[in-house]
């Protein structure tokens, strides 16, 4: 399997999936673990049908708080386009989900993060 960089290493179960079909989750792991050795703030998970031989669905997991779940034969199904914006939309989670966590920690509050909100659209 080619290399990812890091802003395609978190479709790598995916893309893997895709491209040799389903498999057995020892095989699955075995190809994807070099990718996901690697440091990234995203893990990608799998879940196995009942015979624990077929994975069927996939989670992405940005936070490692939140895992969006979905199935194969949907992510098969959607425009590049549409799997863009999927990703985006859990990205923007992600994004908001370790904000309220500082702010909850003590780590800066929401005025602070308000302030960063506006700094970054300017």
């Amino acid at each position: 399997m080619a290399f990812y960089s890091d802003d395609r290493r978190r479709e790598v179960v995916v893309d893997c999936l895709r491209r040799h079909g389903p498999m057995p989750q020892k095989e699955l792991y075995e190809r994807i673990a070099p990718h996901m050795q690697r440091k990234t703030g995203w893990k990608a998970l799998c879940s196995l049908e009942d015979d624990g031989m077929v994975v069927r669905t996939a989670e992405i997991s940005p936070t490692g708080h939140k895992r969006f779940r979905f199935s194969l034969e949907d992510w098969y199904a959607m425009t590049d386009e549409q799997r863009e914006r999927m990703v985006t939309a859990m990205e923007s989670i992600a994004e908001s989900m370790r904000e309220q966590t500082e702010i909850m920690r003590g780590k800066r509050t929401p005025r602070e993060t308000k302030e960063i909100h506006a700094e970054e659209t300017r």
